[in-house]
């Protein structure tokens, strides 16, 4: 158990990923998935197509709607509490 500030671990990350060569690219929206066999090869996004090895969906509470754009189901769904009993 633990807790920590959402910005500061988001930072964290980033730092990391740019010092092992990872580009991030920020003030753009994605608009949609290259697929290649099933497996995402890249974005469509407002700057143009962006190409990857790997693809991370960190899109938080929009992660289901952006799954749908490569037709992957994610079972997330924003909601302001959940209880379970």
């Amino acid at each position: 158990d633990g807790r920590v500030n959402p910005v500061d671990a988001t930072a964290a990350f980033v730092r990391a990923a740019r010092n092992r060569g990872v580009k991030v690219a920020e003030g753009i929206s994605v608009t949609g998935m290259l697929t290649e066999r099933g497996k995402v090869i890249g974005v469509e996004t407002s700057a143009g197509n962006i190409t990857c090895e790997f693809f991370v969906n960190a899109a938080g509470m929009w992660a289901r709607q952006l799954g749908e754009l490569a037709g992957v189901t994610v079972a997330n769904q924003a909601a302001e509490h959940y209880y379970l009993l």
